[in-house]
C-alpha cells in the first residue's frame, strides 16, 4: 500500500511512502496537466500531448513507459496502457472520488481519499502493476479531483 499526501493545504505536490519506509513525490507543473512522478531514485515525466488531447504518457528519458487516455469529457473513465498491462480507471460512483483500477473488468487496485475531506489518498494494488505505475494511476485520478475542483 502506498499513502499520497499533499505537501500542504495548497499544495500541488503529493509526498508517497511505501511499505519499509520508501518515498517518493508526485507532482503537478503550475497551469499546466503536466508533471512528474519521484520513485526510487528515477525521475518520470508525464506528458501532455496537446492542449485539447486526452492522451497523456510517462516518460523515462526518451523511453515512454505508459500512455494514459480520457475517451470522453463527459465521463471520469481513463485507460492506462503498459508494456503487459491494460488498465481501466473506473469511479466507483459518480458521488464519491474513489477510484477503481481493473485489467479484464477485474479489480486489481484502487485508490481512495482518506476521507471526503481531504486529498490524501491511500493506493492498494496487486503486485503485478509496478509502483511508478500505481503512481501515474494515481497521477491521472488527482487530475481528475483537480478537474473538479476547479469547475465547482
Amino acid at each position: 500500500m502506498l499513502l499520497c499526501t499533499p505537501r500542504s493545504a495548497f499544495s500541488k505536490q503529493f509526498y508517497v511512502t511505501g511499505e519499509g519506509g520508501a518515498r517518493g513525490e508526485v507532482e503537478f507543473r503550475i497551469a499546466t496537466e503536466q508533471g512528474a512522478i519521484a520513485w526510487a531514485g528515477t525521475t518520470y515525466e508525464v506528458r501532455k500531448h496537446g492542449p485539447a488531447s486526452g492522451y497523456w504518457t510517462l516518460e523515462d528519458g526518451e523511453e515512454i513507459l505508459a500512455d494514459a487516455r480520457k475517451l470522453s469529457v463527459f465521463r471520469r473513465k481513463i485507460l492506462i496502457e503498459t508494456s503487459g498491462l491494460k488498465l481501466e480507471l473506473l469511479p466507483r460512483s459518480s458521488l464519491r472520488r474513489a477510484f477503481d483500477v481493473l485489467e479484464n473488468g477485474q479489480v486489481i487496485g484502487s485508490i481512495e481519499p482518506a476521507h471526503a475531506f481531504t486529498r490524501r489518498a491511500f493506493l492498494e494494488f496487486g503486485p503485478a502493476v509496478p509502483v511508478h505505475i500505481q503512481l501515474f494511476c494515481f497521477w491521472m485520478v488527482a487530475l481528475l479531483w483537480r478537474r473538479a475542483r476547479r469547475n465547482s
